[in-house]
């Protein structure tokens, strides 16, 4: 049985983004499509093309027996922006092929605003075995003069001092 968690566990503060590793020591980075990606401050900057997507790897995570409740970040999008974040799960984490489970984010504001997801809101997603989120389909894309950020991902643990529940700031689902 996983052991329960005592506090959120950093997922990526990107001071290993130029090793294209994130906190957990696992790869993160994008496929290579992203108009401009750099990493500066701990705060990941991009301008995403159509087609581009961020990855976060993290070490096959039993959220469910570890008592993660939900994923957390700070980004910065285009008003009235929306994206997709990608939660990819296995079957166990023994297993090689992973399924794809999608969440739709809205509502942005053009600042910086705190995203709390909870793991609940990817329908039908098996969270005992978590691989990677995966950031994508983003609403503006190829605009020049907008830079997207993304810093502070974190899964947030239900038994940390702060309960789900008190956290500020959620942007809402498409």
């Amino acid at each position: 049985m996983a052991e329960k968690c005592k506090s959120d566990l950093v997922v990526d503060n990107f001071d290993l983004f130029p090793a294209r590793l994130n906190s957990v020591g696992l790869k993160s980075g994008d496929d290579g499509s992203m108009i401009a990606l750099a990493a500066e401050h701990n705060t990941l900057s991009f301008i995403p093309s159509k087609s581009s997507y961020f990855f976060e790897a993290v070490p096959c995570l039993d959220a469910d027996g570890e008592d993660y409740g939900a994923i957390s970040f700070q980004m910065k999008a285009p008003k009235g922006a929306s994206f997709a974040l990608e939660l990819q799960t296995k079957e166990s984490c023994g297993t090689k092929d992973y399924k794809s489970t999608w969440h739709y984010m809205g509502g942005f504001t053009g600042e910086s605003e705190t995203v709390v997801i909870p793991l609940s809101a990817f329908a039908g997603a098996k969270t005992s075995a978590i691989e990677a989120f995966n950031w994508a389909t983003w609403e503006f894309y190829d605009e020049r003069d907008f830079i997207w950020t993304l810093s502070d991902i974190e899964l947030l643990c239900n038994s940390s001092d702060q309960a789900l529940e008190t956290r500020n700031g959620t942007v809402g689902g498409v």
